[in-house]
């Protein structure tokens, strides 16, 4: 949804709740 394309970064789960961007970015609850 960002610029870059979603993709694992240090062990996140990629998909709607948590994604990464460079950083890992938590949103949700």
């Amino acid at each position: 949804m960002a610029g870059s394309a979603p993709e694992a970064v240090e062990g996140q789960p990629v998909d709607g709740t948590h994604y990464v961007t460079g950083a890992k970015v938590a949103r949700g609850p």
